[in-house]
């Protein structure tokens, strides 16, 4: 990983224009929670992305993943993102990190 800062800029990107770098399953009756949350309070946090390097108008999931599927399955067509640089590499240990802390160990 590298040590330097990332510069960071919140965005709404079109939804379509998002690939999941770690795809992951989920639990369907979590996840159904999460797009009710968000259906009546809205997104608390945006999910993260970075540019594609071979496609400006293309980005990288980071993290956010449960986040962005709730947005597709209420129709909306962008979502709040903040857009970090970083390398492909740093990015999969983020998400790695977010679906770590996020876990209830025992």
């Amino acid at each position: 990983m590298t040590d330097q800062p990332r510069p960071q800029h919140l965005r709404m990107i079109p939804i379509d224009r998002i690939e999941v770098l770690n795809p992951r399953a989920r639990n369907k009756r979590l996840h159904r929670e999460i797009v009710e949350n968000i259906d009546a309070v809205g997104l608390k946090r945006p999910v993260t992305v970075r540019r594609h390097p071979d496609d400006p108008e293309r980005y990288d999931l980071v993290c956010g993943e449960g986040r962005l599927e709730a947005f597709r399955l209420l129709g909306q067509e962008k979502i709040p993102a903040v857009v970090i640089e970083a390398e492909e590499a740093d990015c999969m240990v983020m998400s790695l990190v977010e679906n770590i802390a996020r876990r209830q160990h025992r």
